[in-house]
């Protein structure tokens, strides 16, 4: 008697990956283009809401006399136009927070354009933190998704 045995194969089917809604950057001075020695550093959480609104919050350390900070377009490496401001809340012009900021700089929500949100989710925007000292910018991360 011969006997044949079933082989069962797995489906191959494979999904799509799942769109990540949380991005974060590390902001550090030698990020900068071109790069500082600040030892200032910074956090920027954001939050993809399903309403396609994005909700922030960027959190500093040991920097000083802070006059903006923004959302710019363009690769590491490269200087790019802003696409969003979020210190101050309201937008231009820069407004001076006088000393040192230790912890949250700014929060809150914007409606990002359809190019500003493709350029986050493929790691084409950064935050860019700018003083009073280094008014092109003292810290700097670019943005990513986070896993």
């Amino acid at each position: 008697m011969l006997t044949l045995g079933a082989i069962a194969l797995p489906a191959t089917a494979t999904a799509a990956p799942a769109r990540t809604n949380l991005f974060i950057a590390h902001l550090v001075g030698d990020q900068e283009t071109p790069p500082n020695d600040s030892l200032a550093q910074g956090q920027v959480i954001m939050h993809l809401n399903a309403d396609g609104t994005v909700s922030y919050k960027l959190i500093v350390a040991n920097i000083t006399n802070v006059i903006m900070a923004h959302i710019h377009v363009a690769p590491r490496g490269v200087a790019g136009p802003i696409r969003q401001w979020l210190y101050p809340v309201s937008g231009p012009p820069p407004q001076l927070r006088p000393g040192r900021t230790d912890g949250i700089l700014a929060e809150g929500t914007f409606t990002p354009t359809p190019e500003l949100l493709a350029a986050i989710e493929t790691g084409n925007a950064y935050v860019n933190v700018h003083t009073s000292q280094l008014p092109a910018g003292e810290i700097r991360g670019q943005l990513r998704a986070a896993h």
